[in-house]
This record gives structure tokens, C-alpha cells and sequence, in this order.
């Protein structure tokens, strides 16, 4: 079995659906999975530490720094219709 030192960020390695889990659960910031695969679909969320397959895996500190970076102390502007 593979060490977890072994893994970048010292740490097993989270796909999409894993990654907006960790972000809900222990930073408490609701993100939904559409809105991190919106973001990543335009190179605005966390980059992945490599791949399995297709699958994206990304380390633990770069999910929490890109979901702190999406936390503010005021509301986001609408676009008006």
C-alpha cells in the first residue's frame, strides 16, 4: 500500500467530486461541483497536481487556497438583465 507521504502535499489526492466535498466540509464554504467544474473548464480553479487517466486529482493546500481566494467580505455584484 502507497505511503500517503508518497502523494504531493503529503496527503491522499482528490478528484472534482472529492475536492468540493473537502471544501464544504471543512471550510464550510458551500461551492457546488458545477460551480469548480465551470471554473476549471476556464482555468480558474485549483490546478491539478496530475492526473489518473482523465481523472484530474488535485492536493489538499491547492483546493484550500483556491477556495479561500473565492471567500469575500462582500457580496458578489450581479450582472442586471
Amino acid at each position: 500500500m502507497t505511503d500517503s507521504r508518497d502523494f504531493p502535499g503529503g496527503m491522499p489526492l482528490l478528484t472534482r467530486k472529492d475536492a468540493v466535498k473537502f471544501i464544504q466540509d471543512e471550510l464550510g464554504i458551500p461551492v457546488k461541483k458545477s460551480t469548480f467544474d465551470k471554473k476549471r473548464m476556464y482555468g480558474e480553479g485549483p490546478k491539478p497536481a496530475g492526473y489518473y487517466g482523465r481523472t484530474e486529482l488535485f492536493t489538499r493546500p491547492d483546493v484550500m487556497e483556491w477556495a479561500l481566494r473565492l471567500f469575500s467580505d462582500k457580496p458578489t455584484k450581479l450582472n442586471a438583465a
